[in-house]
């Protein structure tokens, strides 16, 4: 399994996409200037404690304040064993106008600001150094008992430990002496955060996590990237020298220089990345799913759709479900959906079947960089999954809410827009002396209400002696309208108004 890394870079954004014998697994886009703020530390003001919900507002210098709660732990328990116990310092004890250092663990999502943790972490390519946290752990990813307790013992007997750690994966690869270096390198690293810190003002970025291109160094090389091409000569100027800092050779590097075509055209990424954006996900075998988002929860519905089978029904739908678990698990990485996610599989009679399909589904989440979990199955058949929020859902990254509906997906129909401006109009009428109204709409919206006498009946029964105009604008969506009123006789209109009757 051949996976390459595809790096292009435009303006300073620069858009990463992992692939796998050709098909698309992993891509992110990201700018120089407006990059992640997962992870950065930032010296922050709070502004306000809520005490029965032991969690406090931080001003840390964006739109909208942060929010932590003051008992938290950085630590994803998902990701430890059952039986280990954290110790951590005790609770941060926050009053209003207090300066403390945070860490940026979620980033904002709508309406509500990014979720912050005191206890800070700082990730390197063999391990997570938790500063404030006494503390040893192993990812659960590395499953050999004995590789696990050589690992623990090692940290354990550090000199100067310094705080906690969490072992990474790659540290069954690394040498004691690579692992050593980078506890050292990362406790200094944390001395010269807290140095930093005396010196700025509140509301302060103290450190970055790290841009995009020295998280694809130290989360995706020597992972079995056989190769990484890039199509920016600054670009591959950083990545060499991200490379070496983090001791790999840059022989698998390479430059593209294909003039007539850019690079992930030739490759096949932006065309794999565009579906991204599509509710509909077709299979091979004419079966498709549908992704929705909800504030909430992300739901994904199975359909047979052209696929008949070829035995029985219980058959076709047990290899409909088991083809769209594949492809469920690939597109919660590939479009970083995180949070819950809720499956409608379709409904399958034999216990057996559903429990394969629920081992299936588990085995292949497994492959997924980022903790997901499959909960259960409930009585109505449906699946219950949870997956880590980590940085943006691609959805978020490649797209913005539509100006005509507000992200919404559906906007006013005809009538219901001339309902809504009747009740508007006759709000006016009935709290001021206005004589005339001015109605703006869309030049299709203005041709439907004269053709189809929209206002006709409220004219001739309660609007009598009213005059109604309307006139189009052709900057607005459908549903959107404008209402100007006049409590003169002589009225300026457009050039283009009709009086309805």
């Amino acid at each position: 399994m051949v996976k390459e890394v595809y790096i292009s870079t435009r303006g300073g954004t620069h858009a990463v996409a992992l692939l796998k014998d050709g098909k698309l697994i992993e891509f992110n886009s990201e700018s120089e200037k407006d990059g992640s703020i997962i992870g950065n530390i930032c010296k922050g003001r709070v502004e306000q404690v809520l005490v029965g919900m032991q969690a406090a507002f931080v001003n840390i210098g964006r739109r909208k304040n942060g929010y932590l709660y003051l008992t938290d732990t950085y630590i994803d328990g998902q990701d430890l064993s059952e039986s280990q116990e954290i110790f951590m310092n005790k609770a941060l004890d926050a009053k209003i106008g207090d300066e403390i250092l945070v860490q940026i663990a979620k980033t904002e999502i709508g309406l509500k600001g990014a979720r912050l943790t005191p206890n800070l972490s700082l990730a390197g390519r063999f391990v997570v150094y938790m500063p404030y946290v006494n503390y040893i752990g192993v990812s659960r990813k590395i499953t050999e008992e004995s590789e696990r307790l050589r690992l623990t013992n090692f940290i354990e007997n550090l000199e100067e430990k310094n705080g906690g750690y969490i072992i990474r994966t790659a540290c069954q690869q690394a040498s004691e002496s690579d692992i050593l270096a980078e506890t050292v390198r990362l406790q200094r690293r944390f001395q010269r955060i807290l140095a930093y810190s005396e010196s700025v003002p509140a509301k302060s970025v103290i450190w970055s996590e790290g841009l995009i291109l020295e998280r694809v160094v130290r989360d995706l090389v020597g992972k079995f990237v056989e190769k990484i091409i890039v199509d920016d000569v600054g670009t591959y100027k950083k990545m060499q020298d991200l490379m070496h800092d983090y001791g790999f050779s840059s022989d698998i590097l390479e430059m593209y220089k294909k003039d007539n075509v850019d690079l992930f055209n030739f490759y096949g990424v932006t065309g794999q990345a565009l579906r991204i954006l599509d509710s509909r996900v077709d299979l091979d075998n004419g079966a498709y799913l549908i992704i929705e988002h909800t504030e909430a929860l992300t739901v994904i519905d199975v359909n047979t759709g052209s696929y008949v089978g070829e035995t029985s029904l219980e058959e076709t739908v047990f290899k409909t479900n088991c083809m769209a678990a594949k492809a469920i698990a690939s597109q919660l990485r590939l479009r970083n959906i995180g949070g819950i996610i809720i499956v409608d599989f379709i409904d399958m009679i034999q216990d057996e079947h559903k429990a394969k399909l629920m081992e299936l589904l588990s085995e292949e989440v497994k492959r997924d960089r980022v903790r997901t979990t499959v909960v259960s199955m409930t009585s109505l058949g449906l699946v219950e999954i949870t997956r880590k929020k980590y940085r943006n859902e691609m959805k978020q990254t490649l797209s913005k809410p539509c100006k005509a509906c507000g992200g919404k997906g559906y906007i006013m129909t005809n009538e219901i827009l001339a309902t809504v401006i009747r009740k508007k109009i006759f709000d006016i009428f009935a709290t001021n002396s206005t004589t005339s109204v001015l109605i703006y709409v869309n030049n299709q919206n203005m041709i439907d209400f004269v053709e189809n006498n929209a206002f006709t009946f409220e004219i001739s029964v309660f609007w009598q002696g009213k005059r109604i105009y309307v006139a189009s604008d052709n900057s607005f969506a459908n549903d959107q309208y404008h209402i100007k009123y006049f409590n003169t006789e002589v009225v300026e209109l457009p050039t283009d108004a009709q009086i309805l009757v």
